[in-house]
């Protein structure tokens, strides 16, 4: 691939002006994340027969999480897309086999993601996944001085 020297457009010289130069960008390890519930628990959890041959998965990105569920026997999928900025809370609910996550959104404008017979396990390590990209995503604030 042939790097630009020269911007065709102002003739401004890209070799030698190192702030013009991009910036690497770090990837996140890990991402993108799937996570897919646990076929028996999927079925159970969601009284549906098709959980159990194509159960839900959620998929969470750099900036985006999308959940996956399938219905009539795989004929019909819907799909929920939420942003990672607007993720206000994760919780998780434990049962004796499995757990379901659910995700809230700030002011409520999105109805909560759910997915329901995950691994326990996995679903920590999610909730461990997300608690860091949120607190990636926070700008530090800036405190009140006392007077």
């Amino acid at each position: 691939m042939a790097v630009a020297r020269v911007c065709r457009f102002c003739g401004y010289d890209l070799v030698t002006d190192p702030l013009s130069r991009p910036s690497q960008v770090v990837p996140i390890r890990g991402l993108p994340h799937t996570l897919v519930a646990t076929p028996l628990g999927a079925m159970i959890c969601e009284s549906s027969m098709t959980a159990l041959f194509l159960p839900p998965r959620m998929i969470i990105g750099e900036d985006e999480i999308v959940v996956t569920k399938w219905s009539w026997l795989g004929l019909r999928s819907y799909q929920q897309k939420m942003s990672l900025a607007k993720v206000a809370s994760v919780r998780v609910h434990t049962g004796i086999f499995w757990a379901d996550l659910l995700l809230e959104t700030f002011g409520g404008s999105i109805p909560g993601l759910v997915l329901r017979g995950l691994d326990k396990n996995e679903a920590q390590e999610t909730v461990r996944l997300l608690e860091k990209l949120t607190q990636l995503g926070k700008k530090p604030s800036s405190s009140p001085s006392a007077k």
